[in-house]
């Protein structure tokens, strides 16, 4: 038998060729329209060249190495055409509208292929990741190509280009003495970046769905970038490809090479070779059902209505679009406030963030006061509720919308707008108008992308502001610092919250070592003194409007700022007599020093308890616990009974030998008292047991 040789050839679209082999059996091969996907070169010698298809290359390969006794696996792209939902984003992309984007910023260095090949095992366990996006132009259809083997190829980008990227970023987007950190300019400038703006520039074996960046920077830190086609990735995609990506880290960190030949064939389970179904073919029957003529009516509602909606105009609109992020980051208390206030109403915090936002928007126009129409878009995950339903592990789109639109008033009350704003959303959601209007939502979308100067300049704007139903609590992605790998951080919190016993327990069990997440992170702590160091005192003589107006503002004003500056300050001439403010420091005293066993019973973590007793509010979110115990009372705008308090720090459940009666300084010889002096107790104790008789308690005590 004659010795044979083999060459692989991988064809690089961004050179004519190139060229794979040995020396003496290098090829060339001058055509770059093949696909390295799809086929391979095998050689006998230079004047035998044999072009076959790959599945047909490998199953040759194997016969040559005598590999033949186990069935081979069909290496073939399989394909699919993309549903309605998923063809309204490969149509609106195309404006920029349609860019998904994770970004991470590390501390220690990013082991390029390491990190590279946990990516390819994420696409090797969710199909829709390794797909390419086909466009016929003919037909005018776009469908996905799904790939036998994991492919991405990760881009680094060293700390000079990134420095270079960052200084130009920052012309543009840094004046008047703004900042942005970073990790905000290149997320801006990965959504920024559309690979899908033209299908007819699509390689013929597609494009990407799914493409990965490292940034280095200067300060030796490294920012990851996962840049998704919205098609394949909808937020529930993101947060578990994040959780499976955290995962794959950490098994890589412990595991070693050992793991790895244990669970060789667990991975090897995990690998998935089919796509999963549009979500137009998984909803209920009997939630997507109306006849022709109601998509018609709907369809021309939606559309002249969205002809009213009121949008933020453009300031510029010549200069190309790009995006831009606008962020918010609220402490834990102001955070808590929130929360409670949206349960107390019976609503979800997207009610709350969309009349935040129509609240912002109105208040910038020149006439506040003028009523305006606008869009609010809510979108909800569908998973649970397909059929058969889905798990946040099954990547793809499976988000419904609904849209609603509200008119708003200058002066309109922010927890009346979060209200109405969730009600029509639950409405609209019970009527299962996230199923029987995707079509019609879809079609809008598309219409506006052929005709986008009917929305405003332009943009594809079909709503003023789109919000998620249910946010995205990140308490249980507590990421590990990489110093400390083996310390589980999370398991350490929740046996200490577990426990109900606070920083005073572990005060009273004797502890003779600080447990490890009270801890401040070395960079986060500021050991520099100062004996310049002065916060607010506020002097609230005058305060009252009967007597100085213009006092009061100013103290008013100076609260407001000490507030928004400092977060706290000190007040003197408040009015509040010592003794009071002794009692409650003694009501504070009394709860804590009683048995452990008492104080337990109101340990919760639910905010929308009358009383609520924790440790640190944001205990499974904050870098390190604080060394304090917090308990708090809700006590407007509805006042709670005295069974929801812990009688102990309550003076005004407890016994008191206060007495009361005339006004002393009213009593004179002419004006002698006319009833005696009795405590509180005394006095409810004969008017309950004397009953409801007609005749007054007071008669009692008369003299």
């Amino acid at each position: 038998m004659d010795r044979k040789k083999v060459v692989l050839l991988i064809f690089d679209r961004s050179t004519p060729s190139a060229i794979y082999g040995t020396p003496e059996e290098s090829l060339f091969l001058p055509n770059p329209e093949l696909s390295f996907h799809n086929y391979s070169v095998s050689s006998t010698s230079r004047k035998n060249i044999t072009i076959t298809p790959r599945t047909k290359f490998f199953s040759q390969l194997s016969n040559m190495s005598g590999e033949n006794d186990h069935p081979q696996t069909t290496l073939e792209p399989t394909s699919r055409p993309v549903g309605n939902t998923e063809h309204s984003w490969c149509r609106a992309i195309s404006g920029g509208t349609g860019i998904a984007v994770l970004t991470l910023q590390m501390s220690k260095p990013v082991d390029v292929p390491r990190f590279q090949e946990g990516l390819q095992k994420l696409q090797s366990a969710h199909p829709i990741l390794r797909s390419k996006l086909h466009y016929n132009s003919s037909k005018k259809a776009f469908s996905f190509l799904t790939m036998p083997n994991s492919y991405i190829q990760v881009q680094s980008i060293d700390s000079s280009s990134t420095s270079s990227l960052l200084q130009g970023l920052a012309k543009n987007k840094c004046q008047d003495g703004f900042t942005l950190s970073p990790l905000q300019m290149i997320l801006e400038h990965e959504l920024s970046r559309n690979s899908w703006v033209n299908p007819n520039e699509y390689p013929k074996d597609g494009m990407d769905v799914f493409l990965a960046s490292v940034y280095e920077l200067p300060c030796s830190k490294w920012i990851i970038a996962l840049r998704f086609h919205t098609g394949v990735c909808d937020r529930t995609t993101a947060v578990t490809l994040l959780r499976e990506l955290m995962e794959l880290a950490e098994e890589e960190q412990k595991g070693g090479d050992q793991k790895k030949v244990e669970n060789k064939k667990e991975e090897e389970v995990k690998y998935s070779e089919k796509m999963g179904k549009v979500i137009e073919d998984l909803i209920p029957k009997t939630h997507s059902k109306k006849t022709l003529w109601a998509h018609g009516l709907d369809v021309l509602e939606y559309s002249v209505n969205s002809l009213r909606l009121t949008n933020l105009k453009f300031k510029d609109v010549k200069w190309p679009r790009s995006t831009e992020i606008v962020r918010l980051q609220m402490n834990p208390h102001e955070t808590n406030q929130i929360l409670i206030g949206c349960k107390l109403r019976g609503i979800k915090l997207c009610g709350a963030l969309a009349a935040a936002a129509l609240t912002a928007a109105h208040s910038s126009r020149p006439i506040p006061d003028q009523r305006k129409k606008y869009g609010v878009l809510t979108l909800t995950d569908c998973r649970s509720i397909l059929e058969p339903p889905l798990s946040p592990h099954n990547f793809g789109f499976y988000h419904g919308a609904i849209l609603n639109s509200h008119t708003v008033k200058g002066g309109d009350n922010f927890w009346d707008l979060a209200t109405r704003s969730y009600s029509a959303f639950e409405n609209a959601k019970k009527c299962n108008k996230h199923f029987s209007d995707m079509a019609d939502l879809n079609f809008l979308l598309c219409r506006a992308v052929e005709n986008p100067n009917l929305t405003a300049s332009s943009s594809l704007r079909t709503s003023f502001i789109s919000v998620f139903e249910d946010p995205f609590v990140k308490e249980d992605m507590e990421v590990q610092r990489p110093k400390e790998s083996l310390y589980d951080r999370h398991s350490e919190l929740k046996a200490f919250d577990d426990t109900k016993s606070g920083v005073k327990g572990l005060v009273d069990s004797g502890i003779t070592e600080i447990p490890h997440f009270f801890r401040q992170p070395p960079e986060s702590l500021n050991l520099k003194t100062t004996d310049q160091f002065k916060f607010p005192i506020i002097d609230l003589q005058g305060v009252n409007y009967y007597e100085d107006p213009v006092k009061r503002k100013e103290i008013i004003d100076q609260v407001r700022h000490a507030s928004e500056t400092w977060g706290f300050f000190q007040v003197v001439n408040h009015g509040i007599p010592i003794t009071i403010l002794q009692e409650m420091i003694d009501g504070v005293l009394r709860f804590y020093e009683q048995d452990l066993d008492e104080k337990k019973k109101w340990y919760t973590r639910d905010p929308t308890k009358r009383f609520v007793h924790n440790s640190n509010v944001d205990l499974y979110s904050s870098p390190a616990a604080n060394w304090r115990d917090t308990f708090y009372c809700i006590i407007a705008p509805n006042p709670p009974d005295s069974k929801d308090l812990p009688t102990v720090c309550s003076t005004s459940l407890l016994p008191s030998t206060r007495l009361y009666g005339p006004i002393k300084e009213l009593v004179t010889p002419e004006n002698p008292p006319k009833y005696r002096e009795t405590t509180v107790n005394n006095f409810v104790t004969y008017a309950l047991g004397k009953g409801l008789d007609g005749v007054s308690s007071l008669l009692h005590f008369k003299l």
